[in-house]
């Protein structure tokens, strides 16, 4: 009895010891998520008698886990509810390293901040990448083409088989694929970068304001043999005959601005399908010469028209979205305009933005134009100096609203069909009796443009009405007015149809009978400097119909020397005949025969380093 009677007297003080040490142990291991620094790899080298080697590596494991602790600020919770449950030695404990809980605190909050900044930022390019990005899947109009007339793709590739080729093109068959066009099996292999091409290189960040440091630049680079045949192009370009361009074409098949310039020449005599083929074939060599890491369906790829080569690969993805949009495949024009916004979306070199929107409604891609005016893009004048640009945040606004893209007038009628089209009947007659108030002086245009009898009972009462009857001449350069000529030029079709003119009744009402709406959305009368650039888009760019060159266009301009002195019949059968005898192959390969031609014609001009005329008299050796 003695016994078990000292057995229970000497077992509650275990147990309790037990209980102290667990409490010790739970206390420490809860303290160690709030308390991952310095302190505790202290309290930690203190308990530990192993060497020094081990203990830099335990330091090293913990400041790991530190990081990660900081990254995300979850332990501060743990922290509070296990000092309420603690007792006062606990406590004592606590206030020991209250300073530095808070300590902690702080950087938790500042990392979380910066956290915060920088998942906002990602999560903005991520959107942008998206926004941007191409489906090459519905980018080829032959392609497109077969699926409207349900023709089924026998090609190569489709059929998974080998199909038998011309030898004499079986070197162009062994190229890498391209998407954009299909090529013919007459065209020849474009030249490499070694054999005379070009080829895609990376770049830096170009300067200037609206880059995104996110995103990869690309640049054109010449090899040396195509800069030589670029130099006899300009040359040939001043005689303003489009048949030295063939035979220039003859001897550079895949020359990129020679076929841009015979396919505006093409089209302009009404020869489509001449004008496509050189569309195609210079996209096809474009293609070819791009880098693997050049990968449009990310949307991070971008290239700056003023860098030296690059504005060709801009004007081909222009002249490409025309010519595949007058063929009908609305999806292959709005995939190629994506592309050419992505090169440079808040410049806009080539103005796609104001057609960019029609291709979107007729292939029914409506979320793209409502998620294009929600990015809050700014735009930005690429051919403005630099001083000019940075001077422009400092204008007072005067009704036009920020530098956003969304300001565009064609944008915000497009934003307002593009929920029609999505079933958004309220929000889409809201939009566009904003619009409408904004600009008032479209209606009108738009109605005759789509064959509407202005005078009936319908549409008289409404354009007789202040808000339209009464609009504003503007006075800013002409800007709104030219951007709503272009406007009705290039989107009147789509308000052919019934039930959108019905639409467009019922926003036009609409925005006459709320008058809260017509005092907070007044007429537009100047847009930002920053939407100014679009003064320069041509309004003939932007609608169907076969148009003449314009004046400017150097096919117009009549036969020049590089020094832009006239030239006469005679220089150009001299330099017809200079042409042919490069052909004939009589003259050096290495040799340019009509730069040095054209140099030795002039008298006050002489060639380096040749030798000096064959003396004719005394004054010719002056």
């Amino acid at each position: 009895m003695k016994r078990l009677g000292k057995l229970a007297t000497t077992t509650p003080p275990k147990e309790e010891a037990e209980e102290e040490s667990e409490s010790e142990d739970d206390e420490v291991e809860e303290k160690r998520p709030a308390n991952m620094g310095f302190a505790f790899l202290a309290d930690s080298d203190s308990d530990s008698d192993s060497d020094e080697s081990s203990d830099d590596e335990e330091e090293e494991a913990e400041e790991e886990e530190e990081e990660e602790e900081e990254e995300v600020p979850t332990p501060v919770a743990p922290v509070a509810t296990a000092t309420n449950k603690k007792g006062k030695n606990k406590n004592k404990k606590r206030g020991g390293s209250e300073d530095d809980v808070d300590d902690i605190l702080d950087a938790l909050a500042a990392e979380a901040s910066n956290m915060s900044v920088e998942v906002a930022t990602s999560m903005r390019n991520q959107h942008e990448s998206s926004l941007f990005s191409v489906q090459l899947g519905f980018i080829n109009a032959d392609k497109e083409m077969k699926r409207i007339f349900g023709v089924k793709d026998n090609s190569r590739d489709a059929r998974g088989g080998r199909q038998r080729v011309d030898p004499r093109n079986a070197a162009r068959v062994t190229t890498k694929k391209v998407q954009m066009v299909t090529p013919l099996d007459e065209w020849p292999r474009p030249p490499t970068f070694v054999g005379g091409g070009i080829r895609w290189t990376r770049a830096n960040k170009p300067k200037g304001p609206s880059w995104n440091s996110a995103c990869n630049y690309y640049e054109i680079t010449w090899s040396m043999a195509y800069k030589k045949s670029q130099e006899e192009f300009e040359i040939l370009q001043r005689t303003h005959d489009p048949n030295i361009i063939g035979h220039f074409l003859h001897r550079y098949p895949f020359h990129v601005d020679a076929l841009l310039q015979m396919s505006e020449v093409f089209q302009h005599h009404g020869q489509m399908d001449h004008a496509a083929d050189c569309i195609k074939r210079c996209m096809y060599v474009l293609e070819l010469a791009w880098a693997d890491q050049f990968d449009v369906t990310k949307g991070n790829s971008r290239m700056d028209i003023n860098a030296e080569h690059n504005d060709g690969f801009f004007k081909a993805l222009f002249l490409l979205t025309k010519q595949v949009g007058r063929r009908g495949c609305m999806r292959s024009a709005f995939e190629t305009a994506k592309l050419l916004l992505s090169m440079d979306p808040q410049g806009d070199p080539m103005n796609v933005l104001l057609a960019i929107d029609y291709y979107a409604l007729t292939s029914r891609q409506c979320q793209f134009l409502i998620d294009l005016c929600a990015s809050n893009l700014e735009a930005a004048d690429r051919f403005r100096p630099s001083e000019e640009s940075s001077t422009q945040k400092n204008v007072i606004k005067t009704g036009g609203g920020d530098g956003m893209i969304s300001s565009l007038p064609n944008l915000q009628f497009s934003l307002a069909l593009a929920h029609f089209f999505m079933g958004n009947a309220d929000e889409a007659k809201e939009l566009l009796a904003k619009a409408l108030l904004r600009f008032p002086t479209v209606l009108k245009p738009l109605l005759e443009k789509i064959a509407v009898n202005t005078s009936s009972p319908t549409w008289k009462p409404i354009l007789s009405s202040r808000v339209f009857a009464n609009a504003k001449t503007l006075n800013d350069d002409g800007l709104i007015d030219h951007l709503l000529a272009i406007y009705v030029s290039r989107n009147h079709t789509l308000w052919k149809v019934n039930d959108v003119q019905n639409f467009l009744l019922r926003g036009a009402q609409h925005a006459l009978a709320s008058s809260t709406l017509f005092t907070a959305f007044p007429q537009v009368t100047n847009l930002h400097p920053s939407l100014h650039k679009y003064m320069r888009a041509i309004t003939n760019d932007y609608s169907d119909e076969i148009t003449t060159l314009p004046p400017d266009h150097p096919m117009m301009q009549p036969p020049q020397f590089p020094n832009g002195q006239p030239m006469d019949a005679e220089a150009l059968a001299a330099l017809a005949q200079a042409q042919e005898q490069f052909e004939a192959g009589n003259l050096p390969a290495d040799a340019n025969p009509l730069l040095l031609f054209l140099q030795t014609l002039l008298p006050w001009n002489h060639v380096q380093g040749a030798g000096p005329p064959a003396p004719q008299g005394e004054g010719d050796r002056q």
